[in-house]
């Protein structure tokens, strides 16, 4: 008995149907880590190890009692920028407003050209999309996806309670969009930390830092330009609806 069914094992009928089965299932393993890793955008640990760190920004001015500085992080000429405020607000509240990202229109008033959508959403993040639309001659729009996360963006613990970072397009049709961006630059160098410090009166210190570089031919000074009054008015923007929510005690 054992021996006639080693020969039907070791036919080569039998052999050809084991190669192929073997090839199958090498073929849908290959699939499924395609399909599952077509999200999986490398971190920039570096990137936000300079931002989270705090030696190394230069103060540039104080504007609402929101402190601005910048800091070279050998990302080109792009600087990136840090804006800071005393504040009461817990930083839980923070994050549940930055993770709102379908609601984002209602709260950046200072930047409502601004346009905001989320993608996919999972437990510990989510993704979303974001378009500048530029009404300057010879200028074109600047678009790019970013993934979330409210929590320390490595196991050392850190000050930092949510960051992103951006991610490349690989969503389907069905998931991006329904704007026009035939004409917009696709932005691959940027990423933002959230931090907090705890004072002894009992207030945190919070700050928000970026980089992003908007790309194309746009002269470094503008773009340092562009970068400030955007952070400023962003973190103003969160600021204002989270102390909105404190007061109706959200």
């Amino acid at each position: 008995m054992l021996n006639n069914l080693n020969c039907i094992i070791n036919s080569p009928i039998s052999k050809l149907f084991y190669c192929i089965q073997k090839s199958l299932i090498w073929f849908i393993l290959i699939l499924s880590f395609s399909f599952s890793s077509s999200h999986s955008t490398k971190k920039p640990y570096e990137i936000l190890s300079s931002l989270s760190q705090d030696n190394g920004w230069n103060y540039v001015s104080t504007q609402n009692n929101i402190n601005l500085s910048t800091k070279d992080i050998n990302q080109g000429n792009t600087l990136a920028v840090k804006v800071q405020k005393e504040t009461d607000i817990p930083p839980k509240v923070i994050t549940n407003i930055l993770m709102d990202i379908k609601n984002y229109g209602s709260y950046f008033k200072s930047s409502k050209s601004l346009k905001f959508s989320e993608v996919r959403r999972e437990k510990n993040l989510v993704e979303g999309h974001h378009f500048i639309p530029v009404n300057i001659p010879f200028i074109k729009s600047r678009e790019y996806y970013f993934r979330m996360h409210p929590s320390n963006y490595q196991t050392k613990q850190t000050n930092t309670f949510l960051y992103w970072y951006l991610i490349e397009n690989n969503f389907s049709i069905d998931k991006q969009p329904n704007w026009n961006f035939s004409t917009s630059i696709y932005l691959d160098v940027g990423a933002g930390v959230w931090n907090k410090e705890d004072l002894a009166n009992g207030n945190y210190l919070l700050s928000y830092r970026l980089i992003l570089n908007p790309g194309g031919s746009l002269p470094d000074a503008l773009i340092d330009r562009l970068n400030k009054v955007s952070v400023v008015n962003i973190f103003d923007d969160i600021m204002h609806e989270a102390e909105r929510r404190v007061s109706m005690g959200f």
